[in-house]
């Protein structure tokens, strides 16, 4: 593996430790906005895509796949490294997006000059990481990604979503309206990577062998159905708190960060090189 690919691992490790800590003082700072999804959901499918890309790139530099060839190899470790960065963008977007349809929220707050503060360092990572991933690519002439138009589409689409999507401001009576903003967020994150990494980083060997870009194995179809069960099943506890779901209200805080990876999983695990080859060649 080229040493330029380890190094941007390690860099990208430590940007995304800085991510992480930029986020949580951003969080400290209560901004109303933030909270309101699709916002909030956009950042938390970011957040389990940058965990499970860094997986994905861990599973690669120790060789896990051994019967894959040196090519493959590093398509999909650059792969991982540009999800990490994607996601962080996408995240990063939606917070600029947020700002800008609700400025009264924080143009004369107390907090704003600290909002800056975090939200540029925010913006500084998800830059350096780009200008890293894309300075790590080939320079050698790539074959021609079939999803160049829908990768173009999907991005168009989603910052449209972000822009004029209807919040939901934590109404417990209007659930469907939850349910539907929440599923923006996810869509809004996970579509665009996954038309976006094999355009950035296509290759003959792995793209030609599926006819779509998603739910191509056994695997991500499975996932995806337990990771909607599971919040089938989270919104049905936080819509009924009292009687038998009062009971499992303590459990809402893993079965959220699992349903999340799963749906993840679902949408990039073939992209990230985290399913099995042979049923990958299906």
């Amino acid at each position: 593996m080229p040493s330029r690919l380890k190094f941007n691992a390690a860099v990208l490790l430590a940007l995304a430790g800085l991510f992480v800590f930029a986020v949580y003082n951003l969080s400290r700072l209560r901004v109303p906005l933030f909270g309101l999804d699709p916002c909030d959901a956009v950042m938390h499918f970011a957040f389990f895509t940058v965990v499970l890309a860094l997986v994905g790139s861990l599973r690669v530099l120790c060789s896990y796949r051994a019967s894959l060839s040196y090519q493959a190899q590093n398509a999909y470790f650059l792969r991982s490294q540009h999800a990490v960065a994607l996601a962080i963008c996408i995240a990063f977007t939606a917070y600029v997006v947020g700002l800008a349809r609700h400025p009264s929220m924080w143009t004369v707050a107390g907090w704003r000059n600290r909002l800056f503060v975090w939200l540029g360092v925010f913006g500084a990572v998800a830059l350096v990481m780009e200008l890293l991933v894309f300075g790590a690519r080939s320079t050698r002439i790539q074959p021609a990604s079939l999803y160049r138009k829908s990768a173009l589409l999907t991005c168009l689409l989603s910052l449209a979503a972000l822009a004029f999507c209807p919040e939901y401001a934590g109404d417990p009576i209007n659930e469907p309206a939850h349910i539907l903003t929440v599923m923006v967020g996810a869509l809004v994150v996970l579509l665009p990577i996954g038309y976006l990494l094999p355009v950035l980083v296509p290759s003959e060997s792995f793209d030609k062998s599926s006819n779509q870009v998603f739910f191509n194995t056994n695997s991500e179809r499975l996932a995806l159905l337990v990771g909607v069960l599971l919040g089938a099943l989270l919104f049905w506890i936080d819509a009924h708190r009292t009687e038998a779901a009062r009971r499992l209200l303590p459990a809402l805080k893993l079965i959220g960060p699992v349903m999340g990876v799963l749906i993840v999983y679902a949408f990039l695990a073939e992209q990230l090189g985290l399913t099995s080859q042979i049923e990958s060649n299906r």
